[in-house]
Formats: structure tokens, C-alpha cells, sequence
């Protein structure tokens, strides 16, 4: 039974991309479906489908083709489109042939394709031609029909090669020297046996074609091979050539295909790149033949006769059946999938910590990390794949910019993708049940600097996820850690007063001249950071006694500023010595009153050290103004002594001082830095000898704290405390007081030369008493070295005692002529 398929035309349709089109029905038993089983359109404005004919069967198929006309396509010039049809009753929905005037006219036509006529056999070569009409050229012209020849296509695996690819074996069965992966396969074609039977194709005993072999970017679906080629023979044959291009994905050869129907095969040999990371997806090869245009023009008579007027038109040659000269194949890695061929992963993170740091409370607690302690950081991973092997297996780490990634530990590959991301290779494939641990480092120094800006946020996240190129069914392929950054630092203040221990003058004579003060070296303040991180404010309030508390106004001078404090930094920004502020300080029972001019700091316009000879003389030419005002206050309020000492204790904290408030401010105090901080002072001698010359000591204490900005926390606290008192002890003098007295030069002459008289004249008397003068010894004294004689007869006299040093009678001591007895 025949099926009938009817066709419906629309040129007038249109659309915003579709210009024309032609439904096709299938008849159905003895009726057609309501909807159109297929529709085909044309381009834009080009009224696709004005003229249909069925063309006949013009590739020898069985099956009928189609021509369409789109007479207005290309600005009004025209075209034609072949469509084949299809075993399914159905055209071909891509034109298998497009037929445009332009490329075989050099004339302008308008209109071609406004009417078309086919099914007619013009020449005689058994295929049918095709006539075209064009009203707006007024013309009709007649395409002849190529004869076609149909060829078999196909591809054959080696007896001794696998039938899939295995990327852990190097080499193969046609190149085992290679230091790749290599496959080989056969690239084959006949001719079919239906196309022996054409006349013109018998008159050739052989073909001349060209085959291509083009490996994945045919499509392209991909702008690189995994493969390339290399070079081959050809199993059957003798005149075959080829033409080989070092590592191409393309493969061309020339040869000859004999017509009755042997087989031709290429022997193909592909080598997989080195480094390929898709081993999943399989390779795809696509074989095409084409007739050599040089092929040989001589050819012997044959085939079904022609008339006379046939025999007028030119013989034609023959052409390919493109659907029948052109394959696509492909060849499969082998996996260790399911037996659909797809591979269903589940991978799974199993860990993700920093190593060394401390953790919060909870399973989601940040990790600490200390700035300046903590400047290298180290994630270590765990990765499981608990089903089918997960191919082209990456872990990503994506961190936040003050982290630098330094490197990694492990098997897998891993490389910085940006400045913010990292990319780990960790299995291609990861295979079932596996597991893939690795360790990665991070710089944290840049955190150290971060911390200036004022947007600096205390926490840092970063991102942990895994993902592969198969169907991955695992619930834990991401995690998040949080890094909690603290800002800490360890600081701590020490003072110390030089000299520690001071005398003033005492007794209940009046103080006068330069006594009335008495020089104090220096007292200093020292803060010290001990680290980790930089203290980025610090701010040092001393609280100085500058007068002693009493009922009154003004308070007598103690501890007079005599120089502004001063700030010296070491291992700071910027270091130098930078002045401190002095601040009145109110107390409850007043406060300190600046003096004339209002100043805290040296209001008596004092010159200098007392230790130069121009404030001495100052100090004695001002003494009656420092005097006045001191003798108005006598009857003020005085300290008691303390019951338990005898100590009067002078100080800001027991409101026993009137204080004034010294503050520094210290910026960027470094680690291992310290800031020192200067304050020297006078002690006021006359006010301690005038009230107080009658205790036991006096305790002055000048106390000092600090506070901090900008950390998170100070280490030890509890241990390195952040105040201080520096007591100076001030003891009085025993004895009379210290009175100064201007004594003439002549009484001190008269002084001198009455001493001067006094000497002689008591060395005039010990001499008159005998004192100097000697009592000298005789000569008989034997004892006296002047008379010892050691002397012997030589002609043997009388023995002598003397001479015998042993008492053994012995002696050979001989006479000494120097020696001889005094007279």
C-alpha cells in the first residue's frame, strides 16, 4: 500500500525570523490528522513555498524528493531547496541542497523559483531533472540531475584492541614504544551493491576519492581534540597515498575504490594528549569521502543507450550520496560506571579545619586567629567518593583577599585560578570509595595590615566545595569556616623615680637661699608591648602632685614641673620625641591654681637646672618673691604623720596632693616597642623644711595608667596590670639646719697663719725635749751586723764560734777582707 502525503504551501506566512511555509499531512488510512505532521519554513520575506514539485527519485533511495521554491529570498533574486524524503513518509527537515543563480549564472535573475516542473529525465542517465521558471526574468532554465553513486561507510575495531579506551595504559598494539595513550581503528567503504546497476558508474572499473578522518571539532562543540593522529596504511590497494600532518586532529588520504563493492579499510592510529581531563565523555570521529575532482576523464563506453538528442547534452559525472559518504562514530573511555554507561558519584567532604587554631563552642564555632601570632594558616581537607568513580574531580577554596594562598600538601594538584579562589585537581577519576586528603596554606600577614582601615571586619569566611563532570548525588559537597580575627596585644607600664631616696634640709632654723629647692633628676614612664599585634592607641595619664593638699586656694610647691614631659618612642611609626599634654585636674577640695602667667609648667619662668651658676644667682635675686606668698600660707592646713610609719604620705589617690594630669597619646606602639616618657622635675625643699622637718620620711607618689583602642583584647591583664604608683621617699637631714654664711678673706688669712704659728711653735718644743734626737750603739756590740766577722786561719789557728754555722766544728767560712771590727 502506497502513502499518500499531501502538502499545503503558505508563502504569505510570516513571522519576526520565518518568511513562507509548507505543511506536510500523511494520510492516515483514508484521511489526514487535523494538525500537519511537520511544517517547513523559509527565510525571512522570501515567500518560501510559491512553487512545489515532486522531483522524482533523484538519489536512487526508493523514496521521492522534493523541490521548493523561494522566489524572493536574497532581495527578489530566488532560490530553490531540495528536500529528500524520509522512510517515515516525512521530508528531510534541512535542505539537502540549495540552489542559488548567483553561483551558476553570471547573469542577474529575479525571481527564480516561481515555478518549478520535475520528475522528467532530460538527459538519459536514469535520474531526473528539474526545470525552474522565473517570471520576473522571464526565463525558464533546466538543471540536470548528477548521477549519484551510494557508498558504504563504517569502522572496524582491531582483534587485538579494546573496544574502549583505557587512559592508564601507555602505548598500543600498532605503537607499543609510544609514551601515550593510543587506540587504532579501521576507516572502511565499498560501494554499494544498488549503485553497480547505473550506467554510467559501470563504464569506471574504479574511483577516485578523498577521505577525511576528523576527530571532535567537527561540530564544533569543541575548539580542541583530545586526540591527534597518527600515520596509518591502508589494508587493500597498492596506489594509496597519504598525507600526514604531525600531531592533527584531521587525517586526509587519496586513494582508489574499486566499483565492485570490495572493501577499502585505513588502518587509523589516535594518541590521547597528555594531561587530558575529560576521560568521561566519549571521542567522536567523523569519516567523509568525496570523489577526486582529478580523477581520470577517460572512460570506456557502457550503460543504457541514449537517444540522439540525449546523446547532444553533456555527459555529467557523478557525485557521492552525501548521507551515504559521510559517519560519525564514537569511542568510549572505559569507567567504572553503571550499565548505562553514566557515572553517578557522591562525593562527600568529610572534614574541613584549621590546624592549630582554636575553636568556639558549638560544631559552626569560628576559629580564633590571633593577628601577628597566627601568620600562616593551614586548612586541612577530607574528600570521599562513596558511589561511582567521579570524573575530573575539582575542590574549590574561595577566601577572602586578605589571605594569600602559599601552597599545598598532598597528592593533588592545586594552583591559585585568581587572587581569591583556589583550585585543587583531586582525581580524574576519584574512584569508588575512594578518599583524597590534602592540606592547604594560607599567609595571613596581610591581615596585620588590614587592620588599620576602619572597615576592617573581625571575621573572615571562606568556602569549601567539590564538584565533577559526572552525575553527582552527594548531600555534602559545600562547608563554610568562619576565621574570627582578635586584635591583641600585651602591654605593661613600669616607673621608676632617679633618685629613688632624697634629703631635705631640717631643724627649725629658717630655710634660706638655694635651699628652698632641691633638685630631682627625672621621673619616667615606660609602656611596653610585648606583642603579637600593634597597639593602634594608647593613652597615658599621669597624675602628678604638683602642690601639697590644704585648706587653702594654692598649695605649696612639691613637685615642680620644670620641663614640658616628653615622649620618646622606640620601634614606632614615626619615631621621635613629641611633647605631652598637662591638664588641670579638679580635686574635691579645689584645684590647682596656674600661676601668674597660666601656665602649669614652669610658672616661676625658672631658667634651667639648678646645677648651672646662672640659676643659682637667679635663685637668690628671686628669693624674696618666692618668700612672700610662702609666708601668707604658714598657718595653712599641714599632713599628719601615718600611726603606723611615721610617714606622711602625699598623693593624688588620698586627695593629699593638689595634681595636675599629664596625658600622652601613643600611636601604632609596635611589637616588642616600648614608649617612654620623661618628667622632670624639682623638689621643693622649703616646703618639706618648713612643715615637715620633724617626720620620719615623706612618701610622694605620682601614679599612672593607660587605656587602649582598637584591640580586641590585652593578654594577661590580670597579670600585667595597667596602673602604677612611683613614690619618690624624702627623708630629712640630722643636725643643725643648713645656714648659709658669707665669711670675710682676712678673717680666713688670720685663720691660716695663726695655724701656720701654732706648728712651729710645737715643733720648737718636741725638739727642745729630745723628741728627734737618736741614741747610736758602740762597737763591741757583736750582735750588730756591722760587726759580725766570719773568719778562719788558713794555716789552721784557733777554731772560731762564729765561723762554724752547724756547730760541728766545721766550718770552711773564709775572711771577708771588707769586713773589719769598728774602732
Amino acid at each position: 500500500m502506497t502513502r499518500v502525503m499531501r502538502k499545503f504551501m503558505a508563502p504569505n506566512y510570516f513571522n519576526r525570523t520565518d518568511g513562507g511555509a509548507v505543511y506536510v499531512y500523511l494520510n492516515r488510512g483514508n484521511s489526514f490528522a487535523e494538525q500537519y505532521d511537520q511544517r517547513l519554513t523559509g527565510r525571512l520575506e522570501s515567500r518560501f513555498g510559491t512553487a512545489i514539485a515532486n522531483c522524482g527519485d533523484l538519489n536512487h533511495d526508493g523514496l521521492d524528493d522534493v523541490a521548493i521554491g523561494a522566489p524572493y529570498e536574497s532581495s527578489g533574486t530566488g532560490c530553490v531547496y531540495i528536500h529528500f524524503g524520509t522512510k517515515d513518509g516525512a521530508l528531510s527537515p534541512e535542505p539537502v541542497q540549495t540552489i542559488n543563480p548567483g553561483e551558476l549564472f553570471t547573469s542577474r535573475w529575479r525571481t527564480f523559483g516561481s515555478s518549478l516542473a520535475g520528475g522528467h529525465d532530460l538527459d538519459g542517465n536514469s535520474y531526473p531533472d528539474l526545470i525552474v521558471g522565473s517570471y520576473g526574468s522571464d526565463r525558464v532554465t533546466a538543471l540536470f540531475a548528477r548521477p549519484i553513486i551510494n557508498i558504504r561507510t563504517y569502522e572496524e575495531q582491531q582483534p587485538t584492541e579494546p573496544t574502549s579506551i583505557d587512559p592508564t595504559r601507555i602505548g598500543c598494539t600498532n605503537d607499543p614504544t609510544a609514551n601515550v595513550t593510543c587506540f587504532t581503528f579501521n576507516a572502511c567503504s565499498a560501494v554499494d551493491d544498488a549503485s553497480l546497476n547505473d550506467g554510467d558508474v559501470m563504464a569506471d572499473s574504479t574511483l577516485q576519492l578523498r577521505c577525511n578522518i576528523h576527530a571532535e571539532t567537527f561540530f564544533n562543540e569543541r575548539k580542541f581534540s583530545r586526540v591527534y593522529f597518527g600515520t596509518g596504511t591502508v589494508s587493500t590497494g597498492s596506489n594509496e597515498t597519504e598525507t600526514p600532518v604531525p600531531r592533527t586532529n584531521v587525517l586526509k588520504r587519496r586513494f582508489r575504490l574499486p566499483v565492485n563493492g570490495k572493501p577499502v579499510c585505513h588502518k587509523v592510529t589516535a594518541y590521547l594528549k597528555e594531561g587530558t581531563r575529560d576521560i568521561q565523555n566519549p571521542i567522536q570521529f567523523r569519516i567523509s569521502y568525496t570523489l577526486d575532482e582529478d580523477r581520470e576523464q577517460g572512460r570506456g563506453g557502457g550503460g543504457r543507450a541514449r537517444s540522439q538528442n540525449q546523446r547532444d547534452l553533456i555527459r555529467l559525472e557523478p557525485i557521492l550520496n552525501r548521507t551515504a559518504a559521510e559517519r560519525t562514530f564514537t569511542m568510549p573511555f572505559q569507567k567504572d560506571c553503571g550499565a548505562d554507561g553514566f557515572c553517578r558519584s557522591a562525593l562527600s567532604i568529610q572534614s574541613a579545619a584549621f590546624v592549630g587554631l582554636a575553636r568556639g563552642s558549638g560544631a559552626g564555632g569560628e576559629y580564633q586567629l590571633v593577628v601577628g601570632l597566627d601568620r600562616t594558616l593551614t586548612l586541612a581537607l577530607t574528600i570521599q567518593n562513596k558511589a561511582d568513580s567521579a570524573y575530573e574531580t575539582h575542590l574549590y577554596v574561595v577566601h577572602d583577599s586578605s589571605l594569600t594562598y602559599a601552597g599545598s600538601k598532598g597528592s593533588s594538584i592545586c594552583g591559585a585560578h585568581n587572587a581569591t579562589v583556589v583550585d585543587c585537581s583531586i582525581g580524574n577519576p576519584l574512584k569508588r570509595n575512594g578518599e583524597v586528603q590534602l592540606s592547604l596554606r594560607f599567609d595571613a600577614r596581610s591581615l596585620e595590615e588590614y587592620g588599620y582601615s576602619m572597615g576592617f571586619s573581625q571575621t573572615v569566611g571562606l568556602s569549601v566545595f567539590v564538584n565533577t563532570t559526572s552525575q553527582d548525588t552527594g548531600s555534602k559537597t559545600r562547608t563554610a569556616l568562619n576565621l574570627h580575627i582578635q586584635r591583641v596585644a600585651k602591654l605593661s607600664i613600669s616607673g621608676k623615680a632617679l633618685p629613688e631616696q632624697v634629703f631635705y634640709g631640717g631643724g627649725d632654723a629658717q630655710v634660706m637661699g638655694e635651699s628652698a629647692i632641691h633638685s630631682l633628676d627625672e621621673i619616667g614612664m615606660s609602656i611596653y608591648n610585648d606583642g603579637p599585634w600593634r597597639a593602634p592607641n594608647v593613652r597615658l595619664e599621669i597624675d602628678w602632685p604638683l602642690q601639697v593638699a590644704n585648706n587653702k586656694r594654692q598649695g605649696k610647691w612639691l613637685l615642680y614641673l620644670d620641663e614640658v614631659p616628653m615622649l620618646d618612642m622606640s620601634g614606632i611609626m614615626g619615631e621621635g620625641r613629641v611633647p605631652c599634654e598637662v591638664l588641670p585636674k579638679n580635686e574635691p577640695d579645689g584645684a590647682v591654681v596656674p600661676g601668674s602667667n597660666g601656665k602649669l609648667v614652669n610658672p616661676l619662668g625658672l631658667p634651667g637646672r639648678l646645677g648651672s651658676s646662672p640659676a643659682r644667682s637667679l635663685t637668690r635675686s628671686n628669693y624674696t618673691h618666692m618668700r612672700a606668698p610662702r609666708l601668707r600660707r604658714d598657718r595653712a592646713m599641714v599632713l599628719r604623720p601615718q600611726t603606723s610609719d611615721g610617714a606622711v604620705q602625699m598623693d593624688c589617690a588620698s586627695q593629699t596632693a593638689k595634681c595636675v594630669r599629664i596625658v600622652c597619646n601613643i600611636h601604632d606602639l609596635g611589637p616588642k616597642a616600648h614608649a617612654l616618657v620623661t618628667i622632670t622635675a624639682r623638689l621643693w625643699n622649703a616646703t618639706l623644711v618648713g612643715d615637715y622637718a620633724r617626720v620620719d620620711m615623706v612618701r610622694i607618689g605620682s601614679s599612672a595608667r593607660f587605656t587602649v583602642e582598637g584591640l580586641d583584647e590585652l593578654e594577661d591583664q590580670s597579670q600585667q596590670p595597667t596602673s602604677l604608683t612611683v613614690r619618690t621617699e624624702a627623708f630629712p637631714e640630722m643636725g643643725p639646719p643648713i645656714v648659709a654664711m658669707n665669711v670675710p678673706w682676712w678673717i680666713i688669712l688670720l685663720a691660716a697663719i695663726a695655724g701656720f704659728l701654732v706648728l712651729i711653735a710645737v715643733t720648737y718644743i718636741l725638739y727642745r725635749c729630745g723628741f728627734f734626737r737618736r741614741q747610736r750603739h758602740t762597737g763591741d756590740d757583736p750582735t750588730l751586723s756591722g760587726n759580725l766577722e766570719r773568719r778562719r786561719d788558713p794555716a789552721g789557728g784557733a777554731y772560731d764560734e762564729l765561723n762554724d754555722t752547724n756547730g760541728s766544728g766545721g766550718g770552711t767560712a773564709e775572711r771577708k777582707p771588707f769586713l773589719g771590727r769598728r774602732s
